[in-house]
């Protein structure tokens, strides 16, 4: 028998164990780097797409100032322009704020026609767009469905009605009877950058049209068929009339509008941006003024892949 065959025994136990622990630790390690080269390539991959973003909305703004055909014409269709930079897939869309209702200038009839378009049923349309005048009126007397200061402090409510103008559209979301629902339903069809309750058709999608108070839906049809056949080199003067709503209808463009864009990685990261802008007629120092940003994007056309 060998002496020392115990303390050898247990040396080579000791050696193996100590393999062991070095193995999970380096396993361990390797792992944290994997974890930590995909942390890191996704925070570039979102970076990258955000500046791609930018971008797109930067080739649309570049558009609108120097008059480009096919960007009027995707501006009057509702169409998106696709781009490419390298691998990645980039698009941008536009928005006349001419084509949207003025939440803050139009008539009871148009906000409530809106709301049912979307819809919303009758009772709730009625009692929100008395609630929306209560808000942007100036004094405190209440409409007969709507809803003044006294009920949303009784509601519980943060937000108070101001008795003033919308200053944007998210203002809306506080408005007694809003939910998240028809908030996002009407929120890309209405706009605090127009002066007056006349659209211009050109741009208006198919809910502010029906929206226009004793529009003839004929008119409106014939109306929407020839602006999506519309070639890229033709005047958009010659769309049809809508003579039955002539005193409601403008042919007004800009000077502000909504310009978003979209890019997306081949990784499939995907990323968007929106800026209202102010394209002034007149030399004030700078091609445009941005008066609002976001992230968000206009709800795809039904039919269309993501």
């Amino acid at each position: 028998m060998n002496p020392h065959g115990k303390p050898a025994g247990m040396a080579l136990v000791m050696v193996l164990w100590f393999i062991v622990l070095l193995s999970l630790l380096a396993f361990g390690f390797s792992r944290a780097m994997r974890t930590d080269t995909l942390v890191t390539r996704n925070l570039l991959d979102n970076i990258q797409a955000k500046h791609f973003a930018a971008a797109a909305v930067e080739k649309g703004i570049h558009g609108l100032i120097n008059l480009e055909p096919a960007v009027f014409a995707a501006l009057t269709k509702g169409a998106s322009i696709e781009l490419s930079m390298g691998d990645a897939k980039l698009s941008f869309m536009l928005q006349d704020e001419n084509g949207k209702l003025d939440i803050n200038h139009a008539s009871h009839e148009q906000i409530e026609q809106l709301l049912l378009s979307q819809g919303v049923a009758d009772d709730t349309a009625l009692a929100l767009t008395d609630a929306i005048d209560d808000w942007r009126d100036e004094n405190d007397l209440k409409q007969l469905h709507g809803a003044e200061q006294q009920d949303y402090a009784a509601a519980g409510m943060l937000w108070m009605p101001s008795n003033a103008p919308f200053r944007s559209i998210r203002e809306v979301r506080h408005v007694m009877g809003m939910n998240t629902e028809i908030y996002a339903a009407i929120a890309p069809l209405i706009t605090v950058y127009g002066n007056s309750e006349k659209i211009n058709p050109q741009f208006a999608p198919r809910p502010v049209l029906q929206a226009i108070p004793g529009i003839d839906a004929v008119e409106l049809e014939n109306y929407v068929s020839a602006r999506e056949s519309l070639a890229e080199d033709e005047d958009p003067a010659a769309l049809p009339l809508l003579t039955s709503v002539e005193s409601l209808v403008s042919g007004q463009v800009g000077p502000v509008f909504s310009v978003f864009g979209r890019a997306q990685l081949p990784s499939g990261t995907l990323a968007t941006r929106r800026l209202v802008v102010w394209i002034p007629e007149e030399n004030l120092g700078r091609p445009y003024f941005v008066l609002d940003a976001g992230q968000e994007y206009p709800p795809q056309k039904s039919g269309e892949e993501e």
